[in-house]
């Protein structure tokens, strides 16, 4: 693509080299071995033993044995996620092993995708630092007491599957831009509409990067005064994206035997989801998630922090060039402001919300962007670049619109953040430089500065989840899922699933169980499933009559055993579960009446401030006991 170059602006850069060399190799080696230091740590300690991971396993399981995903099983998200795992546990057999082996395969590609598509976008230093983020600050860490934010072990595998997806999807979008065939159109679209099949951030994210494409490529026919075969195109990419919804509807369909109806519901409830449960979005845990819980302030603090960052990137870019231009004073000047900005930054910041900074940093990275664009720097050689760095900046900033005014690096930010911080990461060492036409010395003093910055949050980071990584000894499951959790001193749900398992192991009578109000590690790790589809019971699941019909489902088929567990339900509104008849209530009630207790840990399991554990059989079983 030819355009005219310009007579004045900032000193351009060579483009990112094409050819992979002996120096790819080296960098994509050191954070393997970054990576694998990092698991050897964190070995077996990535899940929460209560909340959400139960799921991951529970629900594939209970797959294997013939159940039919939201017909007998309830989910959030979409059927791709849950069926692979299926697969898996299927084919490898049923363990955490498994999982962890297939999941370290998914997590080594998405890490030479994401340096790939950095380095072709900025550079192998670029590449190379984001990397290094990526596996120190996203991908193995834990940084609340909560676990499940990791690669290996999620909180939900459609996080970590929709990040691969959108990667590949930007790498056959950036493709078919390149060089168009009907192939690469195909590949894209089949790629999109996986996305469709797992979560909604990546539906929009895909979205993005789709739109991103066709204005590039509408871009290129411009400039190439060609007439692309729209219609051929378009027809292609359609019939790419519906492809995977409607396999999944005809599995559902004919291999299942749900109605049609049903099963085009079941194969798009990724997105209808959103509309099923509209309550959630009212939700603290969820208004948090968005940061719509305090408005004002988290716009501030984010306005705060990314001015901040955006500033110091101009104010080291100013300083560094006008050491190019200056006497040996203003380089022992620009020694001394830079040292004592690292020792600052290293004292005053906290580096587990650096999250806050990436708004600031993707608005910093489209404004050069569009300064390049405007100035005509985007001809042949930069060309490829160009497009690969406009589609990674779509993906990042789709994802992290989910957490628009609390963005995070920790909890869900494990997969929302990591493109933005590639990107900005990349704007820090490599476009703000040029921008500021710095070059040799003063270029590499601004690349060190920073990458003295990511070494000093990538390590406070480290230290953090180490914190967290070390109080966790308490061996929870046996043989392949085995893992560890917290001690009972520290947090108590790693003692109350162990217990649970323990006492459920050598009960004869236990052939179904009911976690109440969640627990399906329990489910799993005793291998004894629900008698309903339902075995998480927040409020969104409980409202509209559904409390009932579950009530209905229960009596019509009541569990042999019911397990009662701690779990804090504050950030769903409520002081505790059972407080009102559709949230609780009615299911607690049904207990007393027709189950006894047989065994009891700790205080009341019902009780908002203190923790317990309480398992109850039908009547007529076991005489009470327990602690």
């Amino acid at each position: 693509m030819a355009h005219s170059s310009p007579t004045a602006g900032p000193a351009r850069t060579p483009p990112p080299p094409e050819r992979w060399s002996a120096a790819d190799a080296v960098n994509l080696g050191g954070l393997g071995l970054f990576s694998v230091a990092l698991l050897v740590v964190s070995w077996r300690k990535w899940p929460d033993a209560v909340i959400d991971f139960g799921r991951e396993v529970y629900v594939p399981w209970r797959l294997t044995q013939g159940a039919v995903l939201y017909r007998d099983v309830q989910l959030f998200y979409g059927p791709f996620s849950k069926y692979f795992n299926a697969l898996i546990f299927k084919t490898l057999g049923v363990g955490l092993s498994s999982l962890i082996w297939v999941n370290l395969a998914i997590y080594a590609a998405i890490l030479v995708l994401l340096y790939t598509l950095v380095r072709a976008g900025w550079g192998r230093l670029a590449a190379l630092a984001a990397g290094v983020v990526f596996v120190g600050m996203f991908s193995f860490v834990e940084l609340l007491p909560t676990g499940n934010f990791n690669f290996v072990l999620p909180y939900a595998h459609e996080a970590t599957h929709g990040i691969l997806l959108t990667l590949g999807l930007i790498v056959a979008v950036r493709s078919a831009v390149l060089r168009t065939t009907k192939g690469k159109i195909l590949t894209a679209g089949l790629l999109a509409g996986l996305t469709v099949l797992v979560k909604p951030e990546f539906i929009l994210a895909g979205a993005a990067v789709c739109v991103g494409g066709l204005a590039l490529l509408a871009l290129k026919a411009r400039a190439d005064s060609a007439a692309p075969p729209w219609p051929r195109w378009t027809a292609l990419f359609l019939l790419g994206g519906i492809a995977p919804m409607l396999v999944a509807t005809g599995l559902f369909w004919f291999w299942a035997g749900v109605p049609l109806r049903n099963a085009l519901h079941f194969a798009n409830n990724a997105w209808v989801t959103i509309f099923t449960y509209p309550s959630m979005a009212g939700e603290p845990i969820q208004k948090y998630a968005l940061g719509n819980d305090a408005v004002s302030a988290n716009f501030l603090h984010e306005l705060l922090w990314g001015g901040a960052a955006v500033g110091l990137a101009c104010a080291v870019g100013w300083g560094c060039r006008r050491f190019a231009q200056s006497e040996k004073s203003t380089a022992a000047g620009l020694g001394i402001f830079l040292g004592a900005a690292v020792l600052a930054l290293g004292y005053a910041v906290p580096w587990v919300k650096i999250g806050a900074v990436l708004p600031g940093l993707l608005l910093l990275a489209a404004v050069l962007e569009a300064l390049k664009i405007r100035q005509n720097r985007w001809e042949n050689s930069a060309w490829p670049a160009g497009v690969t760095r406009v589609l990674l900046w779509l993906a990042g900033a789709a994802l992290l619109a989910r957490m628009p005014l609390n963005p995070r690096i920790y909890d869900y930010g494990f997969f929302q953040a990591p493109l933005a911080a590639a990107i900005g990461v990349a704007t820090l060492l490599e476009a703000a430089p040029e921008y500021f036409r710095l070059e040799d010395r003063s270029r590499k003093i601004h690349q060190a500065f920073f990458l003295a910055v990511l070494v000093l949050c990538t390590g406070s980071i480290l230290l953090t989840s180490q914190h967290w990584y070390a109080l966790k000894t308490l061996a929870v499951g046996t043989g392949d899922d085995r893992f560890w959790a917290y001690e009972k001193s520290t947090e108590t749900s790693g003692t109350i699933v162990e217990f649970s398992r323990q006492y459920l192991a050598n009960d004869p009578g236990a052939h179904t169980l009911l976690v109440l109000p969640e627990g399906s590690t329990i489910n799993y790790l005793t291998r004894l499933p629900a008698t309903t589809p339902e075995y998480l019971l927040v409020p969104e699941l409980m409202e509209g009559g559904r409390a009932q019909a579950m009530l209905e489902r229960l009596r019509a088929h009541p569990p042999d055993r019911v397990v009662l567990v701690s779990r804090q339900m504050r950030d769903f509104g409520l002081d505790w579960f059972g407080e009102s008849p559709g949230h609780g209530a009615l299911l607690i009630d049904f207990v007393k009446n027709n189950y006894q207790m047989v065994y009891h840990e700790g205080h009341d399991p019902l009780d908002p401030d203190h923790d317990g554990l309480a398992i109850y059989a039908r009547r007529p079983g076991p005489p009470p006991a327990g602690r």
